[in-house]
């Protein structure tokens, strides 16, 4: 059995724990249906949920991202998102960061 979670602030989240039960986030199911096999939560960080709560100073920062494509983009939005940063799709002026890749 897996419950599905939005945060691990949640009771759901905690009873899972309590019961030895895989633990995922609605991306989960998504990134299982584009794989078409099982991959317990666990395996990666996008499947797993976030905690409640951002890196201090993060609030109110703005991140783009350029050179990525498909999941390794996602991947990135979604280790910005964890951190707190609110993700703009063009770089423009009101970026704090901007990630590159090589």
């Amino acid at each position: 059995m897996i419950a599905v979670v939005e945060n691990r602030s949640q009771d759901e989240y905690r009873l899972a724990g309590l019961h030895n039960k895989y633990v995922a986030n609605k991306q989960w199911l998504i990134n299982t249906r584009y794989r078409e096999e099982f991959h317990a939560p666990t395996m990666t960080i996008m499947d797993y949920p976030l905690p409640i709560g951002a890196v201090p100073g993060s609030h109110n920062k703005t991140f783009s991202i350029e050179g990525f494509l498909g999941m390794e983009r996602q991947s990135v939005k979604y280790a910005g998102h964890a951190i707190g940063f609110v993700f703009c799709p063009f770089i423009c002026p009101e970026v704090n960061y901007a990630i590159f890749k090589r």
